[in-house]
């Protein structure tokens, strides 16, 4: 994990003075451990690195050991929320549709025929289960115009005024 180095500046024991005896990380190494950017752990820190000996930013152990606890704390909980989304899926919204039209008992019919005809099954393949004459009238007329337009009784006509050609 992290290597660290005691913060004593004389070399001697001095343990009868716990701040300098204590564990020192550097914040490179620190970063290293934590995946993130030196500042991103000075943000984190509020001020709690100092600077060392050989003036190498440095982060006391227990402060090191706080930050390693929270990132722990939050790998487990995200852990935790992956494992219950795993375990309650959030619904498919092309697949719940799908259920739903098979619980009305929706026929999907394969479109053949005429252009008219493909256009008509489109509709009420797509319409509710309601009444459906309103529809039908439309997509009678629009039928009897497609079949005037194919057989040349009628013209398209881009615009008022636009002249018959032919």
């Amino acid at each position: 994990m992290l290597g660290g180095h005691n913060g004593n500046k004389s070399g001697g024991d001095v343990s009868g003075t716990p701040m300098i005896s204590e564990k020192f990380y550097t914040l490179a190494e620190v970063a290293a451990e934590l995946d993130c950017g030196t500042r991103e752990i000075i943000r984190r820190c509020n001020g709690a690195v100092v600077r060392d000996e050989c003036g190498m930013r440095v982060l006391p152990g227990q402060v090191v050991r706080e930050l390693v606890e929270q990132r722990d704390a939050a790998e487990a909980a995200y852990r935790e929320r992956q494992r219950r989304i795993r375990e309650n899926p959030a619904p498919h919204p092309v697949r719940e549709r799908i259920k739903a039209r098979k619980a009305r008992k929706i026929e999907f019919p394969v479109l053949t025929g005429s252009m008219a005809e493909r256009a008509r099954l489109q509709v009420t393949a797509t319409a509710d289960d309601s009444d459906h004459s309103d529809v039908r009238e439309q997509m009678q007329a629009s039928d009897n115009r497609m079949e005037d337009y194919m057989r040349g009784a009628l013209v398209y006509r881009k615009g008022p005024g636009a002249r018959k050609d032919g």
